[in-house]
């Protein structure tokens, strides 16, 4: 349970200050007689994610007290979950005790790794039945749950929760305003959830086709000798999947002939282009050109993502810093979602003495959430907001305005963050979020605000007093002088590092 409400508990996607640690302390030596009996329902913050092409994400930060228990739930039962994915191979990415230490579960297999597997999956045949389900994580239907821990039938004549998964079930519907469809994205408890799922389905197809297919989350590849017998499987596929409430997506589902590409064209080629330090600057620019290019030519594929990941570490000499900058910072405008990759890259440089151009980096800020906000962007917001308050770059009026009609707990905690450093006009009064700060809100999808916002002291209770004491659940967090944001992070991010790895693997980048 500490793994999984300590490391896995946030989306990995939001920036530093967004810790549970404190949290998971506090709740791992004692939690007050409410917390286990008080029945009232929640529902979990919401955050827009940016991905590659036009589709979004939307990430869940769960109601911590529902988020208790549910960790709790699955932890104890963690012997029986491994159980239930041990009983097929099929899955890639079944969780796993995360080796590195920044999650508590990870993949059994990371992306980079597939192209072998896809080798071997393909050898010696013609046709490929590749399938993805339609809308995973929010078609899951929670009753679904039960059903895959301990088949249809029991789980239909039991529904105490003597059966773990009707316990689960009862817990994650808890927590999501007794929603039936869809469990939140973003912590480790629902990739537990999703895989539990999953293994079910896999169990159910044939044992004759598992030799020749592996899953990633929710996405199959089978290998065939003939047509037939790919489409024969895809129908199969399908059934099973229906018995679960989860449907195919037609857009990404089909039968192609073999042989198909193993990996990404565009991927391949940025992988083996040189960076020379001899020659920095004419590779650099090279590299960079194909980057943007690559992003005209797939923009549905995380070609930024996948790219900076090679070039964070680089060595770099002092006299292309600013060349290196300035291709950052145009990466972060062409491509949704590139700022998260970016911005760790900017700060490790900058500890490592590295002179950020505050002037252009304030461009791009402005930019950044003048397009975004009126769009609802959060991720591409949230991350400018933290870019100013790393850098000390201050957002002009007019632009902060638009932050207050975001209907977003972590926009509207770095916005205030901001403010509290005068990097933000102090007579923005954001009355929006001021509304939320009433005890029924510790149970909406702003208690993350309402809580976070009364413990710092940047907001008043709506009509005086003080609406977290009046919870008994929230108050306990209080009274042990629990936060989930970390005022302490900036200060540790701008302490002189000798190399930027050093400053990315130890400053809580932990989505990068």
């Amino acid at each position: 349970m500490h793994d999984l409400l300590g490391k896995g508990y946030f989306p990995r996607e939001l920036p530093p200050p967004f810790q549970t640690q404190q949290f998971t302390d506090c709740v791992s030596s004692s939690v007050p007689r409410s917390f286990h009996t008080k029945n009232k329902s929640g529902k979990f913050a919401v955050h827009n994610l940016a991905r590659a092409g036009t589709l979004r994400r939307t990430l869940g930060i769960p109601n911590p007290i529902h988020q208790f228990r549910l960790a709790r739930a699955i932890a104890h039962k963690w012997k029986d979950i491994e159980t239930c994915f041990d009983k097929v191979t099929l899955s890639l990415s079944r969780p796993v005790i995360d080796p590195s230490g920044i999650r508590a579960v990870e993949r059994l297999v990371s992306l980079s790794e597939r192209p072998e597997y896809r080798a071997k999956a393909r050898a010696s045949s013609r046709y490929l039945l590749q399938a993805d389900i339609s809308r995973f994580y929010g078609s899951i239907y929670t009753h679904s749950i039960p059903w895959a821990a301990h088949t249809k039938a029991k789980a239909k004549a039991d529904h105490s929760d003597k059966l773990f998964g009707n316990l689960i079930d009862r817990l994650v519907r808890n927590g999501q305003d007794n929603q039936t469809v869809g469990i939140p994205i973003g912590p480790d408890t629902s990739l537990i959830i999703a895989e539990l799922i999953l293994c079910a389905v896999d169990e159910a197809l044939p044992k004759k086709l598992r030799g020749k297919a592996f899953r990633y989350v929710d996405d199959y590849e089978f290998a065939f000798h003939t047509q037939g017998e790919a489409e024969d499987t895809l129908g199969e596929l399908q059934e099973k999947l229906t018995d679960f409430e989860l449907a195919l997506n037609p857009e990404k589902t089909g039968i192609v002939s073999l042989p198909q590409p193993l990996e990404a064209h565009w991927a391949e080629e940025l992988r083996v282009i040189p960076i020379r330090k001899s020659k920095q600057a004419t590779d650099l620019i090279r590299y960079f050109d194909l980057i943007f290019d690559f992003v005209r030519t797939f923009p549905n594929e995380h070609v930024v993502h996948y790219a900076l990941q090679r070039v964070r570490f680089l060595d770099l000499k002092e006299k292309i810093w600013p060349l290196f900058e300035d291709l950052l910072i145009q990466a972060i405008m062409i491509q949704p979602g590139a700022i998260r990759y970016a911005i760790p890259i900017l700060g490790a440089h900058q500890q490592c003495g590295y002179k950020v151009h505050k002037q252009k980096l304030a461009k791009m800020i402005h930019a950044m959430i003048d397009i975004h906000a009126r769009q609802g962007h959060g991720s591409e917001v949230a991350w400018s907001l933290w870019a100013a308050i790393l850098f000390d770059v201050k957002v002009n009026k007019g632009t902060a305005k638009k932050l207050s009609r975001m209907d977003d707990c972590v926009i509207a905690l770095l916005a205030l963050d901001a403010q509290r450093r005068g990097l933000i006009d102090s007579n923005i009064g954001f009355s929006m979020w001021r509304d939320c700060m009433t005890t029924d809100h510790l149970y909406e999808r702003q208690w993350l605000l309402a809580y976070e916002a009364n413990v710092k002291g940047w907001l008043p209770t709506v009509g005086g007093g003080d609406h977290v004491a009046l919870d008994d659940n929230f108050n306990h967090l209080k009274t042990n002088n629990v936060s989930f944001y970390d005022l302490n992070v900036v200060a540790e991010l701008r302490k002189k590092k000798s190399k930027p790895e050093v400053s990315i693997q130890t400053a809580g980048y932990i989505g990068y």
